[in-house]
């Protein structure tokens, strides 16, 4: 499996439900990097984050259905990506995707995309992210807190240079990832401030970039206990 992901967070959770579901990983934080795995090696299915930062991940899919060779069986490409599945499937090419998840990834889904590829079902595991494994449950915990002042720093970047398509796509990330900890709150104010950039009420934006930092200090208050034990 190739997994294009460039949040760390996002990329570790998936690798982890793909090694409980039987199958190792490759990751590739961009697309130039993937389009390079991708030349180099044959991989049975391809997971593709739509909000690659060198480019949409859409395009991506596209160019390794191009680059697949004729004589090769051709990879299950799956789209991830914050908004709905079916938002994403009608937005990509007839053909394009084989399929799309919604983050944080769910079991059953991710489950019924891959079953295809297994030689046999295997025993349905159990994908919940943080359950009754508090090792995996710190590790997470210690990489968003090391991720979040970076995150922040390029949605106000973002928002100082008036640049609505960086917040949207910055603030559609963080939407998935709060969610990956269990921070709903946080998460939908991310959703409110994608909303926003996507429309482009830049006016809108500071007091909703406010209120996802209000909701993050709550969450980052809580994540540092857990990593403390």
């Amino acid at each position: 499996m190739l997994v294009v992901e460039d949040e760390r967070v996002s990329a570790m959770h998936t690798e982890r439900m793909l090694r409980r579901a039987g199958f190792s990983s490759r990751l590739a934080g961009c697309g130039e990097e993937a389009l390079a795995a991708f030349a180099a090696e044959s991989f049975d299915a391809v997971l593709v984050d739509l909000g690659l930062p060198d480019m949409d991940g859409l395009t991506l899919a596209a160019r390794m259905r191009e680059m697949r060779a004729p004589s090769c069986p051709a990879p299950t490409l799956i789209a991830l990506s914050g908004d709905a599945p079916e938002e994403v499937m009608e937005r990509a090419a007839p053909g394009l995707l084989d399929g799309a998840l919604a983050k944080p990834l769910c079991a059953d889904a991710l489950h019924c995309l891959l079953r295809p590829l297994q030689a046999q079902e295997p025993t349905k595991p159990d994908f919940s992210l943080l359950d009754d494994d508090a090792s995996l449950a710190r590790e997470f915990a210690a990489l968003f807190l090391e991720d979040l002042p970076h995150r922040l720093r390029r949605l106000h970047a973002a928002m100082a240079e008036g640049d609505c398509a960086s917040l949207c796509r910055h603030a559609h990330s963080l939407k998935s990832t709060t969610a990956m900890v269990g921070a709903d709150g946080a998460s939908e104010a991310a959703r409110g401030l994608e909303r926003a950039a996507r429309a482009e009420r830049i006016r809108d934006c500071p007091a909703l970039l406010a209120a996802l930092e209000r909701d993050l200090e709550a969450v980052r208050s809580g994540l540092a206990r857990l990593t403390s034990f």
